[in-house]
Order: C-alpha cells, then structure tokens, then sequence
C-alpha cells in the first residue's frame, strides 16, 4: 500500500534579504556620516508544510504483542473539523479501535498532517570603523528569532487511545528570542 512517508514536507521555502545602506560621501556633514553610515538590515523567511503523521492505537487489539497498531476507520465521518484549532487538529471521531483483526485505517492518512511553519528571523547592524586602524572595525547587531512571536505548534497527538488525542500541545520553536551580538574585526 502506498502512503506519505513520516518525512515528507511538500513545501520548503527560504527567502533571505540583506540591505546595507549607502554610505554617505565625505563631503556630506560629519556628524550626519557619523550617525547614518554603516547601517545594516537582513531578514531571512522560512515556510515548510507539515509532515504526514502516523496514526495508531497503544492497545494491543489483534493481541499479536505490537503496541502500535492502526486503528479502524469510522463510516460515514469526515476526515476534517469545520473549524480546525489545537484543541482538534482533526476529526478524532473517524477513528476508532481494531479489537481482534488489524485496522483498516491507513499508513500516515493525508488529512493527518502536522502545522506548517512559517519563522521570520531579523537583523540590525551598526559596523563602526575603528579611528585607530581602518582594517579594524566593530559591528553590533540585535537579532530576533521568530520575530512576530507567532507560535509555530508541533505535530498533534495521534494515539488514538490517548486523551489528548487530536490536540497539539507543543511547540516546534521558541517563542521570540532576541540576542545581542559584538562582533571586533581586527
């Protein structure tokens, strides 16, 4: 039978920008270069779907010894929730246990699929030139990770003998972190 292999991420992009702002002359105002020169921005957007997620039962229902066997598929159900949340990640009522025979339900079904995720990392710099030495220079940034603090959920509990099953209660990154970075190029 063929299925979605646990792996599987249909969609992977990577967007990066960096933008160094132009320098002015030295002819311009002095103090004006000294506080608009060596401004720096960068950002980097990344976006994966979900992976396929496989679905079982804990009990042991063919009573063979394995733990993690499918569960049957319910008639007449839907695959989906009208309004989809953490809270139900998909309809749990489709599903329910193989007592006595192996379930009909199939390998990594594709309605059961993870959240997709979609981090935006941004930068700030400053480069200072050193007075001393012009090969010296010192470069301060701010960084944030996930910067629109936006949560990016984990993978739904998919035991279907759980209590929690169909829920997500995790998170696959951080939330936002910012880091400040001094970095002496010498």
């Amino acid at each position: 039978v063929w299925a979605d292999g646990l792996t599987e991420q249909r969609h992977n992009l990577a967007i990066a920008a960096i933008y160094d702002l132009p320098k002015l002359s030295p002819g311009r105002n002095a103090v004006a270069r000294g506080l608009l020169n060596g401004w720096g921005v960068a950002a980097i957007f990344q976006y994966y779907s979900g992976s396929p997620q496989f679905v079982s039962q804990s009990d042991d229902g063919q009573n063979n010894g394995n733990n993690f066997e499918y569960p049957d598929l319910v008639a007449g159900q839907p695959n989906g929730v009208p309004n989809r949340s953490i809270n139900e990640w998909f309809n749990t009522a489709r599903f329910t246990e193989a007592i006595g025979h192996y379930g009909n339900a199939p390998r990594n079904p594709p309605w059961v699929v993870a959240p997709a995720s979609s981090p935006l990392g941004l930068e700030l710099k400053r480069i200072f030139a050193m007075p001393f030495a012009e090969s010296q220079k010192l470069s301060l940034q701010i960084q944030a990770f996930n910067a629109l603090n936006h949560p990016q959920f984990g993978a739904p509990n998919t035991n279907q003998s759980s209590g929690s099953f169909g829920t997500i209660t995790s998170t696959v990154l951080d939330n936002r972190q910012v880091q400040l970075v001094a970095k002496y190029f010498f």
